[in-house]
């Protein structure tokens, strides 16, 4: 329902002061949608506020999978271990990363964060 949660990814997005994880969702909605345009200028948004705060890894993972870029995916979840991201107890169940479980790279990367089933 990517078409009904745009208008509420803008209010989100309006309502926090543009918070980097507001913006990440609704970039990952418009290039859910096939809107790529508008998310590649969130995903430019964000490497520019990235230079003087910190965007959680797992932001951009969602932003470089709905681009399809799944390689860049996998090395943002790498870098979101490392850095400890609080979202990473969810990657198992988040509907968002489905596509990412049936490449052999996310049982392997389950399995580094001790979360295989």
């Amino acid at each position: 329902m990517y078409r009904e949660a745009v208008p509420e990814l803008q209010r989100a997005v309006e309502t926090t002061g543009g918070l980097s994880w507001a913006l990440g969702d609704l970039g990952y909605a418009y290039a859910m949608l096939g809107q790529k345009d508008e998310a590649e200028k969130i995903l430019h948004s964000l490497e520019e506020r990235s230079k003087e705060e910190y965007i959680r890894s797992t932001t951009w993972t969602l932003m470089y999978y709905a681009l399809g870029d799944i390689d860049k995916s996998f090395e943002s979840l790498e870098k979101a271990m490392e850095e400890r991201d609080p979202g990473m107890p969810f990657i198992n169940v988040l509907p968002e990363l489905d596509v990412l479980r049936s490449d052999p790279r996310f049982n392997a990367f389950l399995k580094k964060m001790n979360l295989e089933k």
